[in-house]
C-alpha cells in the first residue's frame, strides 16, 4: 500500500514538474517576442549621379524583425523626420544617426554611413533615363509661316558627364553629329522632377518619358523648330 501511494506521489510530482516546464516554456516564449531586438535595414530605392559628384539618394529605413509600431527620431541629418521614405543630395560621405523606438519602450541608436565611393557614377548616370529615340510633332515656324510634320529624335550621352547629343533623323542619315546640350542646373536644382539641358540657340526639357525640344537657327535665319514627343521603348 506504501508503496502504491508512493507511486501515485511521484507520479504527481512528475506530472507537476512537466507543467511547470511548460508554463515556463510559454512565458519564455512570449518574453522573447515581446523582447524582440530592435535592428534595421537600408534600402536605397533610386539613386542619381550628377555633375560635380552631386549625389540624389532616396532611402528608407525599415525594423528588421517585426516590432510593431516604431518610431524613428532624427539626430543626422537633423533635417530629416519621421519613418521616410527620405531624399538627401550628398557630395560627400553621410553618417545616419538616428533612433529607434517601440511601444515597449525599447530604444536603439544607430549610426549608419552612406559612402558616395560605393556609387557608381556610370550604373547612376542621371542621363541614363533620358538617352533613347523618341517619336516626334514637330512644329517649324519661319517668318510668320507654320509647318506641321513628324520626326525622331536620338538622345546619346556625350564623353563629357555635363552633356548630351540630340539628333534628328536627317543628323542621323548624313552622319551629324547633332546638336550638345549642356545639363541647366541653374540655382543647384540637380534632383528636380524634370531635367533641362541649354545649347546653341536650343533647348531640351525631359519629363518621364516626354521630350521637349527647340531648336533656332543662327542670326539671319530666324527659323525655330519644336519638337514635342514620346520615348519609344523596344
Amino acid at each position: 500500500m506504501k508503496t502504491f501511494f508512493k507511486q501515485i506521489l511521484q507520479t504527481k510530482l512528475s506530472a507537476g514538474i512537466f507543467y511547470l516546464t511548460i508554463l515556463v516554456l510559454i512565458s519564455y516564449s512570449c518574453k522573447k517576442e515581446n523582447d524582440t531586438e530592435i535592428d534595421f535595414v537600408y534600402n536605397a530605392s533610386e539613386i542619381f549621379y550628377y555633375p560635380d559628384k552631386h549625389i540624389s539618394i532616396a532611402f528608407d529605413l525599415k525594423p528588421k524583425y517585426d516590432i510593431g509600431n516604431y518610431t524613428i527620431k532624427w539626430f543626422n541629418p537633423d533635417t530629416l523626420t519621421g519613418k521616410g521614405p527620405f531624399n538627401v543630395m550628398i557630395t560627400d560621405n553621410l553618417m545616419l544617426d538616428f533612433e529607434i523606438s517601440d511601444d515597449n519602450n525599447n530604444v536603439k541608436r544607430f549610426q549608419y554611413e552612406v559612402n558616395t565611393e560605393a556609387v557608381d557614377s556610370v550604373n547612376y548616370d542621371y542621363r541614363n533615363d533620358y538617352i533613347g529615340t523618341y517619336f516626334c510633332k514637330v512644329t517649324y515656324s519661319h517668318d510668320g509661316k507654320i509647318e506641321y510634320y513628324k520626326d525622331t529624335l536620338t538622345v546619346e550621352k556625350n564623353d563629357d558627364f555635363v552633356m548630351l547629343n540630340i539628333l534628328t533623323r536627317n543628323d542621323i542619315e548624313n552622319g551629324y553629329e547633332g546638336s550638345k546640350m549642356i545639363y541647366n542646373n541653374a540655382n543647384g536644382h540637380y534632383n528636380s522632377p524634370t531635367g533641362s539641358f541649354f545649347g546653341y540657340h536650343s533647348g531640351v526639357v525631359f519629363e518621364n518619358d516626354s521630350i521637349l525640344y527647340s531648336a533656332s537657327g543662327p542670326l539671319g535665319n530666324y527659323y525655330t523648330n519644336t519638337y514635342e514627343g514620346i520615348k519609344l521603348h523596344r
